[in-house]
């Protein structure tokens, strides 16, 4: 069913994009460098019970000035099926945090995939994407909520009614562990705007949409 090809395509591209806590929460400082370990998926129901799938991400970041960072995430899980995947972008922050104003991060990014199979009739597609993040300083962390956005318009190329771009709200915490470390705990509903109960697999949803996503980021600074 031509539905079905486009919301599985649509379902792939978010689970590539979103596995990642979102790390980009203030500037690093102009010259500095952090870099991060990521697991979590969204939850399916498998084996009667809910799981989520065990998806890893490897980022760094780094200050270009004060106000600006240069971020990128390699996603480890899809090089088992021969899939090369990375997101990369900028991170401007407009509004720096101040009592209970939050820290503003706007973030356009763009996700690689290539396929590192042989005689693939198309090998890199490209998913530009933008996320937006608000971040408040909360007890000894970090308190931040966001949205991402991601367009698929491979998806629409065989079928006109397929969405032209995929919602994932996001809610989380940072948590600082050490002086330069921090952890990372994240809930994301990803694909908010799709239909994801007619899928192959059966994801964990609100109201048969999207997947209830949980991700967690350990981060380092050097």
């Amino acid at each position: 069913m031509q539905y079905g090809k486009t919301l599985a395509g649509s379902v792939l591209v978010l689970v590539l994009f979103g596995c990642a806590a979102h790390t980009n929460l203030e500037p690093k400082g102009e010259g500095e460098f952090s870099a991060s370990f990521g697991i979590g998926g969204p939850i399916i129901e498998a084996f009667e019970t809910n799981m989520p799938v065990p998806y890893a991400t490897v980022g760094g970041e780094y200050g270009i000035t004060g106000k600006m960072d240069a971020n990128a995430t390699v996603h480890l899980l899809p090089f088992a099926y021969k899939v090369a995947a990375l997101d990369a972008g900028v991170t401007w922050y407009p509004l720096l945090r101040d009592t209970w104003q939050p820290t503003i991060g706007l973030q356009p990014r763009l996700l690689i995939m290539a396929s590192l199979k042989q005689d693939v009739p198309e090998r890199v597609k490209f998913y530009p994407a933008f996320s937006v993040s608000s971040a408040w300083g909360v007890s000894a962390g970090v308190l931040y909520i966001g949205c991402d956005v991601v367009g698929t318009f491979a998806a629409r190329d065989y079928d006109d009614d397929a969405a032209r771009m995929l919602l994932s709200p996001f809610l989380g915490y940072r948590w600082n562990i050490g002086e330069d470390l921090y952890l990372f705990t994240e809930l994301k509903w990803q694909g908010a705007n799709v239909r994801s109960d007619q899928l192959a697999v059966e994801y964990l949803a609100v109201g048969r949409h999207g997947a209830v996503t949980t991700l967690f980021s350990i981060q380092r600074r050097f």
